[in-house]
């Protein structure tokens, strides 16, 4: 279900385009036009069942605000699969490059600027078509796993890593170890969720973040079989 205020603090930028629309639209010219509304409308049923907030999409590219880092993660997995399991009628196949990122913001009359927004925009720009993020997961701890056993899950060592990167300070321990645990299972070990998840720890403890999770990903258990 999209949602229908856009979120607000910490929120989770997702751009997106059609790699080469230019070219294509120079290429099939009106035969484009269906094309792009498929497109649309597959992108659009990913970013409702993630309860996206589309922001704005001007022709093929998309601009959504998300509460959850890992709904923008699962959305962006679901978009990517969604494009590159059609096949559209006179094209054939159509390559979708996706930027994602965190970051503090304030929505203003239903839209976002500012740093954060540029920065989102200049990662969906570098970026190829399927090219975005690694779609295997990592290994998590399943649960009940005791605290000093988590540690050697490849999830909870992403996690340490890029808490690191912004926080220095930051290290697992006695008191940390069973909720980072916990936050890598419930984003089921996806390494951009954990990435962007990660780096909440600029202002909160993994003990924090955790319950900010248990309301908003009960999504990811039913998204996970269809990925």
């Amino acid at each position: 279900m999209r949602t229908s205020e856009p979120p607000t603090g910490e929120v989770t930028l997702m751009f997106t385009d059609i790699e080469g629309s230019t070219r294509n639209w120079d290429t099939y010219q009106e035969q484009f036009h269906p094309v792009l509304e498929r497109h649309n409308a597959l992108l659009r049923l990913a970013i409702a069942e993630h309860t996206g907030y589309e922001v704005k999409t001007i022709r093929d590219s998309f601009m959504v605000a998300f509460a959850s880092p890992a709904a923008a993660a699962s959305c962006a997995l679901q978009m990517q699969q969604a494009i590159e399991g059609e096949i559209f009628p006179g094209i054939g196949t159509l390559r979708v490059r996706i930027g994602l990122h965190l970051g503090e913001l304030t929505p203003y009359e239903g839209d976002y600027f500012g740093p954060v927004v540029n920065r989102t925009a200049r990662i969906e720009s570098a970026a190829h078509g399927e090219q975005e993020f690694p779609l295997e997961p990592l290994s998590a701890p399943p649960a009940g796993t005791p605290p000093e056993l988590c540690r050697a899950f490849p999830s909870v060592q992403l996690f340490e890593e890029r808490a690191r990167a912004v926080r220095p300070a930051f290290e697992l321990n006695a008191e940390n170890l069973s909720a980072v645990g916990e936050i890598c299972r419930r984003l089921d070990g996806l390494p951009l969720a954990i990435e962007l998840t990660a780096a909440l720890v600029r202002g909160l403890t993994a003990q924090q973040i955790l319950p900010r999770l248990q309301d908003r990903f009960k999504f990811l258990a039913s998204t996970r079989r269809d990925l």
